[in-house]
């Protein structure tokens, strides 16, 4: 069997191209509630302060105006106590201009009136630390607080972009039939087990040519519930090429009706 196809799928269906299943569910669900998460627990979050400390800084001297608990307290160990999250509200001078800015401590004690060492950045002084202190009251790093959404929104562009290719090969395809020629296991746990199945197909040209294509799932039935199983590849690049049934069921099922019956 060797059909080219001469049809557009219709633009719903592109848009599922994109969609990779049970990952990417879990890539949107994780970016949804870790996007969520991070709004709240970065909402106090000055990202101009935390940049500008990355840059050129400098120190000068400055002085305890203000001190007051926080009400944040962090856990030592398992039942070894708690530390309490002070605020300290210093001031300081940095050519001839005068600024008021506050850190945070854990661990550190300080009296108003005492004498602290500012760490300020030398493009914008207004932005600084007092040297060994934190400059958020929780101490939560901003990259780590970002790298369950940022993580899960690389994953969902990644889906997009397969989802790129497969439209490419659609719009240069010829659908044909492969048969599986080796099913290995690549990972076994307890709860689930994946494999790469190896799929087997040839060009309808005079050279006739051979060439191959995988998927790893932990769901084989559906690449093995029929003899021969439907491929499509790009006739610009046969090399390229996906398993039907390896797309979202809407398409499957549309192409299958419309396209080969």
């Amino acid at each position: 069997m060797h059909k080219e196809i001469t049809q557009q799928l219709p633009k719903s269906l592109k848009l599922l191209l994109c969609y990779r299943k049970t990952p990417t569910l879990v890539a949107f669900a994780i970016l949804i509630i870790g996007g969520i998460f991070s709004i709240v627990q970065l909402s106090d979050f000055d990202f101009r302060e935390f940049f500008k400390l990355k840059e050129e800084k400098a120190v000068t001297d400055g002085i305890i105006t203000n001190s007051y608990y926080t009400g944040i307290k962090e856990s030592i160990g398992e039942d070894e106590g708690y530390y309490f999250v002070n605020a300290y509200v210093y001031e300081y001078k940095v050519n001839k201009e005068d600024h008021k800015w506050v850190s945070y401590s854990r661990n550190s004690i300080k009296k108003v009136g005492e004498k602290v060492v500012v760490v300020y950045s030398v493009t914008s002084p207004q932005y600084s630390v007092i040297k060994g202190f934190r400059y958020r009251a929780n101490g939560t790093s901003v990259l780590f607080l970002l790298v369950l959404p940022i993580a899960s929104l690389l994953v969902l562009l990644l889906h997009v972009y397969k989802g790129l290719k497969y439209l490419k090969i659609i719009n240069n395809g010829i659908i044909t039939k492969g048969k599986l020629s080796k099913k290995k296991e690549i990972y076994d746990g307890d709860i689930i087990t994946y494999y790469k199945l190896i799929f087997t197909y040839y060009t309808n040209d005079k050279n006739r040519k051979r060439y191959q294509t995988t998927v790893k799932t932990s769901h084989t039935k559906p690449f093995q519930d029929e003899g021969k199983e439907v491929i499509i590849y790009n006739k610009n690049n046969p090399n390229q090429s996906f398993l039907l049934d390896h797309l979202a069921n809407p398409i499957s099922k549309y192409i299958k009706n419309n396209w080969i019956k």
